[in-house]
């Protein structure tokens, strides 16, 4: 689900631009742009990140992967230049966004995790970033320099998630990065101290998505069962740190997302947005939501 930058009454009256391309798992808009990604690939034939603008027919560009692997999740760095995309083999891709022949292959290839790595995000730079695997060592949030040498860019790693991590969002305004696991639980790290700060249980199934709104000071976080929670990000401070769940709840509970697929497996909340205080969120399903901050 990429920002909705039409207005409301648009998506009131159903008004949608559809696209025939199957085996999407990620879409992500550039922060500034009027362009997103798709992240596409079945993990038989090569995965590719399709870019389209808004509006317009037909993609722009394909990047190459050069892996078969189901991609997780596309990410921009928080000013465009750079983008990336997670995948089912527990590697990250990173590209330059120019338009030059060779920005068309990845500019670097990180083993970030030895099973999959589901999400990861920007630390207030375009080459810093965090990682939300599953690794067998127990190795399932990571930190990572991609200044360093390849061998040297794991700079920091966190064995807290029992099953591993499934999502991952980091907060510019409390210098936080928050992780969802299998069992409903959240995980608060402190980025300047580089040590885990706070774990609560925050649903009954696993945390599929979350968004960190720094604008409101919230925290919105999806599950597969369907449900989405929005947080208090500004208890994440001096006594806060070891406030229960109760206190941290800002909103509670909204309708959500949940579908069925074969051999009853569950998707849930698959991506959530903020937009114009107004919370977006989209199910594999295909369905939309929105609901007020």
């Amino acid at each position: 689900m990429m920002d909705l930058r039409r207005r409301d009454s648009e998506l009131d009256s159903g008004r949608r631009i559809q696209r025939n391309v199957v085996s999407v798992s990620s879409l992500e808009a550039h922060p500034t742009l009027n362009y997103y990604l798709a992240g596409i690939g079945d993990g038989n034939s090569e995965s590719i990140v399709k870019l389209y603008q808004f509006g317009q027919k037909g993609d722009l560009v394909a990047y190459s992967s050069g892996s078969s692997a189901r991609i997780t999740k596309c990410r921009f760095d928080p000013f465009g230049g750079r983008f990336g995309c997670s995948d089912a083999k527990g590697e990250l891709r990173l590209w330059k966004f120019d338009a030059t022949q060779q920005s068309l292959n990845p500019t670097q290839v990180l083993q970030c995790h030895s099973a999959i790595t589901n999400d990861f995000c920007f630390v207030n730079s375009s080459t810093i970033l965090a990682t939300a695997g599953v690794s067998s060592n127990g190795s399932n949030i990571c930190l990572w320099d991609t200044l360093l040498p390849q061998h040297k860019a794991r700079v920091k790693s966190f064995h807290v998630t029992e099953g591993g991590a499934y999502s991952i969002a980091h907060s510019h305004r409390h210098q936080a990065i928050i992780s969802g696991g299998k069992k409903g639980d959240i995980l608060i790290f402190d980025v300047r101290q580089m040590r885990h700060r706070k774990t609560f249980r925050a649903h009954e199934s696993t945390v599929k998505s979350l968004f960190v709104d720094d604008s409101n000071g919230l925290l919105i976080s999806g599950a597969t069962g369907g449900d989405i929670k929005v947080w208090d990000l500004e208890m994440f401070g001096n006594e806060g740190w070891n406030s229960d769940e109760s206190a941290l709840s800002r909103r509670g509970r909204f309708p959500g997302h949940s579908e069925k697929a074969s051999g009853m497996s569950t998707y849930g909340v698959m991506q959530i947005s903020v937009n114009d205080n107004r919370i977006y969120t989209c199910g594999a399903d295909g369905s939309l939501s929105r609901c007020k901050v």
